[in-house]
């Protein structure tokens, strides 16, 4: 019979030490962010304060679904595509100035300041529809690429903060933050060109002077690979084991209380995804949606007004789904993903590039088994069979350009594809 260890100093501070290192990725952005920029504000510059203090890019790690940290996604709601580069800095101090290098070949780039006295993040957790003033707030805490004034290199810098602060900092471009003195700050970047690297911008003092030290901040793009690999939790779970192994061999009093934590650590985990599933679930499956049948527009989605995001929840498990669209004409780019109502992607997903068919339209088959069939579109949903589909579409030109791309969707025979 398993004995609990003593409930001494020494293992409660094991316990909590395996606790937090398991799931150490989301704690930082949870609990880490806040604390790293309180100590920023008083603790000497040294090698070992500025790792503690370091600010860290979160992000979503493109063209593998299964390398995404599931626990991140599932509580920001992200519900990111495998060719969206998204980065985000929790709880950032302001004013700020970012200093950065466009991204290469990206279809689409933009940087968005969540503000706490403002707009809703991300997703309008209560369910309600966002309102005109909402929309408002979040166009006036945006830049997108076509706003934002770049150097001959391609450089660019953006101010953060009050009137004041813009004035002081003189930049051309600038996002209003009035009297907030911390916010989200979130960097997008769509389908960027395969082979090249994108860094997130560095955070510089108003006053000038050493930017502050950030980790995880450049990312490779591309392949965008379908094949599995190992998942974010397989990792978290073998750099656990190897970093508690040695503390487990020097102190073996001391295995136990880590294994409680590790235990204990992983329930919480579990309870959090469940927890977030059921809210997801009715977010993308409002009371009263029909499945295979009904197409619901979710204002806000990503947080951005001026993209325009449609879902449909599927059931593939007895019957195929078929979708219909546009991916041409009138917008800046579109994708389909497939998702599980933990907002995790599945690994297949089709873009405007990679959809085949002729003229501006396209037809998608959802299925359990491919037919792979000449000439269609089909995404192997296996891994969810019951889920949602979203349909992007990225800054439509018109209101009648929305409405033309509202997609299409029912149910059919196991197999069927249309000529």
């Amino acid at each position: 019979m398993l004995s609990l260890p003593r409930p001494t100093v020494t293992t409660a501070v094991a316990s909590c030490f395996a606790f937090v290192f398991t799931y150490t990725d989301i704690l930082s952005v949870l609990v880490m962010a806040p604390l790293r920029n309180a100590l920023r504000s008083f603790l000497p510059l040294t090698k070992l304060t500025s790792y503690l203090v370091s600010a860290r890019w979160t992000s979503n790690i493109p063209g593998q679904a299964g390398a995404m940290d599931e626990l991140s996604t599932c509580i920001s709601g992200a519900f990111p595509t495998l060719v969206d580069y998204n980065s985000c800095m929790p709880a950032l101090q302001l004013p700020v100035i970012l200093s950065g290098k466009a991204p290469q070949g990206a279809r689409y780039w933009s940087v968005q300041i969540y503000l706490k006295k403002a707009a809703p993040p991300l997703n309008d957790r209560k369910g309600g529809a966002d309102t005109d003033e909402t929309d408002a707030m979040r166009r006036n805490q945006t830049l997108r690429d076509t706003d934002i004034t770049l150097d001959d290199d391609g450089n660019y810098k953006i101010t953060i903060g009050s009137k004041s602060d813009i004035a002081a900092a003189g930049s051309a471009n600038f996002i209003d933050a009035g009297d907030s003195k911390a916010g989200l700050l979130v960097i997008r970047c769509f389908k960027m060109r395969e082979g090249t690297s994108w860094k997130a911008p560095d955070l510089l003092p108003l006053g000038g002077g050493e930017p502050w030290p950030c980790k995880f901040s450049t990312r490779e793009c591309g392949p965008y690979a379908t094949s599995r690999g190992p998942t974010t939790n397989f990792q978290r779970l073998r750099t656990c084991l190897m970093a508690a192994l040695p503390v487990a061999v020097a102190r073996p009093d001391l295995s136990r209380a880590l294994a409680l934590g590790g235990v204990g650590a992983t329930l919480l985990h579990a309870a959090i995804r469940a927890k977030l599933k059921k809210k997801y679930k009715r977010l993308k499956s409002p009371v009263g949606t029909h499945v295979n049948s009904d197409v619901v527009k979710v204002p806000g989605l990503g947080g951005n007004a001026d993209h325009v995001y449609w879902n449909m929840v599927y059931d593939c498990r007895e019957l195929d789904v078929e979708i219909r669209g546009f991916r041409k004409g009138g917008f800046r780019y579109t994708n389909l993903t497939c998702y599980s109502f933990s907002g995790m992607p599945l690994t297949e997903f089709l873009d405007d590039e990679s959809m085949l068919g002729d003229g501006d339209t396209f037809t998608v088959y959802l299925c359990k088994e491919r037919t792979y069939g000449r000439g269609v579109n089909e995404i192997c949903v296996a891994d969810a069979l019951v889920g949602a589909a979203t349909l992007r579409v990225l800054l439509p030109e018109s209101d009648e350009v929305t409405d033309k791309c509202v997609p299409k969707i029912r149910a059919v025979p196991r197999g069927h594809r249309s000529a």
